[in-house]
């Protein structure tokens, strides 16, 4: 198991953007499984849906955002508090 750890902490230190892979495919589906149980005006579970929103988050959302924040750091070269205001703000 502690191989298997290590394995995956290369890569994620060798490749930043698989990070966000892993954060915003397990948390978009998360999120859409949480809101289908909750509404009361839904019938049934739709896994399909919740399929489209991992999707989503793994293969558009998180590899468009490492490009924007890396094209921020390119922009602003600041990391004080006023940087992080100019890279949030552009």
């Amino acid at each position: 198991m502690s191989r298997m750890l290590s394995i995956l902490k290369t890569i994620a230190n060798r490749y930043p953007v698989t990070r966000g892979i892993a954060t915003y495919s397990l948390l978009l589906p998360a999120s859409n499984i949480t809101q289908q149980l909750l509404d009361p005006n839904r019938k049934n579970y739709d896994p399909y849906e919740t399929l489209h929103f991992g999707v989503f988050g793994a293969c558009i959302l998180a590899p468009s955002l490492y490009c924007w924040v890396c094209t921020a750091n390119v922009m602003v070269r600041m990391e004080t508090l006023r940087g992080a205001i100019l890279k949030v703000s552009k």
